[in-house]
């Protein structure tokens, strides 16, 4: 599997910072992917899938949990693709509430970085 170390440097760092999060776009611009394009969208829930899978092998929280939804929503979340690669990887539970798992994630990936640097 190859990830993009470029993205997923960004997404440590914004891990690092407590609550931190980043939007679908501006993690797109990083890897210079136009979110208006639905090819790039896909292309970007790949590389965000491949990261995630990579800290998953390695015991780790889901790193792309700090990849969400703009401004726009009420409380900016990732996409479904996030919830399904949780429960895929066994770490949510199947009737898991996914703001819930969010929140706890997002402060599981916030704790490891904050402490880390690998």
């Amino acid at each position: 599997m190859a990830i993009n170390n470029k993205l997923r440097k960004v997404l440590i760092d914004t891990a690092k910072k407590e609550g931190g999060t980043i939007s679908y776009s501006e993690a797109g611009n990083i890897v210079e992917l136009n979110m208006n394009s639905i090819a790039d969208r896909t292309t970007l829930a790949h590389m965000l899938g491949e990261i995630s899978w990579f800290e998953h092998e390695n015991n780790r929280p889901l790193l792309s949990v700090v990849v969400v939804h703009g401004s726009d929503e009420i409380t900016p979340m990732p996409g479904k693709g996030f919830f399904n690669l949780a429960r895929e990887s066994g770490k949510m539970k199947p009737d898991e509430d996914v703001l819930g798992f969010f929140i706890e994630e997002l402060k599981r990936a916030n704790n490891y970085w904050s402490k880390n640097d690998k």
